[in-house]
């Protein structure tokens, strides 16, 4: 009897952390500062990957190839664009894509490595 005691017990006690953690965190994403909620800060983040050169490790020449961290922000920065429904930075991201038909093709990188094949999750997540 008394196992089943402290079993009921302890499943309030879970219940009623949880739905006191829910609220809290709930309020905490309800109040933010001008220019600090997560849609302002991934639109900054955003726009700034779009008007960045490509990603050559801090190098001041161009890159051999689109490297494996570019891939990885580009493909966040159209995730972040379609959950916000942001169609100007998905435009943006998607003409930052078509030099890479053209005059910036010798950047697709030879798929031969898992770090160069994922350079493909980005016309995926394009198309």
């Amino acid at each position: 009897m008394k196992k089943l005691v402290l079993f009921f017990l302890l499943i309030i006690f879970s219940v009623t952390t949880i739905n006191l953690s829910q609220n809290k965190s709930e309020k905490y994403f309800d109040n933010w500062s001008k220019g600090q909620s997560p849609v302002e800060i991934g639109t900054r983040v955003a726009e700034h990957f779009i008007a960045s050169r490509h990603f050559n490790y801090g190098f001041p020449f161009r890159p051999k190839f689109i490297y494996y961290p570019e891939v990885c922000t580009w493909y966040g920065a159209l995730r972040f664009a379609e959950a916000c429904g942001n169609k100007n930075i998905q435009e943006k991201l998607v003409q930052r894509f078509e030099p890479l038909f053209d005059t910036e093709k010798d950047l697709i990188p030879v798929p031969n490595h898992v770090d160069n094949t994922v350079f493909g999750a980005v016309p995926f997540e394009l198309y």
